[in-house]
């Protein structure tokens, strides 16, 4: 009986110890996931914060002339050739914020799961 009391013991610790360094393991990975993720969405804010249309585009009448067609069509050219070229580099930004967030919401939930495994353990040692 004292053997097995000590097989026991030694064994529930081995196994503390395993969920423990998974566990730490698992979170210091989360941590990773978490500062990937706020550079990716701090970049995304800063893009979106940042707009600078060009400034034909605040001055365009809202009642135009006829003579002022050629100037307006002109900076609606020019104002689409912005977007188009915001929208590629913000979407691609855009997609890299969503992706971080969900490979850290991932972990967190994975690490969240490790934690109950190592408390239950913890507790029955």
């Amino acid at each position: 009986v004292t053997k097995c009391d000590e097989w026991a013991h030694i064994k529930n610790a081995s196994r503390v110890t395993t969920r423990e360094e998974a566990h730490a393991t698992c979170r210091s990975l989360e941590a990773d996931l978490q500062q990937t993720k706020a550079t990716a969405c701090s970049k995304y804010l800063e893009a979106m914060q940042g707009l600078d249309e060009p400034d034909c585009a605040a001055s365009l009448p809202a009642d135009p002339e006829t003579a002022e067609l050629p100037s307006m069509l002109r900076c609606v050219q020019e104002t689409a050739d912005y977007w188009e070229d915001f929208n590629a580099s913000v979407t691609v930004l855009a997609v890299s914020c969503d992706e971080a967030s969900t490979a850290h919401e991932d972990k967190k939930s994975s690490c969240d799961s490790a934690q109950t495994t190592f408390e239950a353990t913890f507790c029955s040692y």
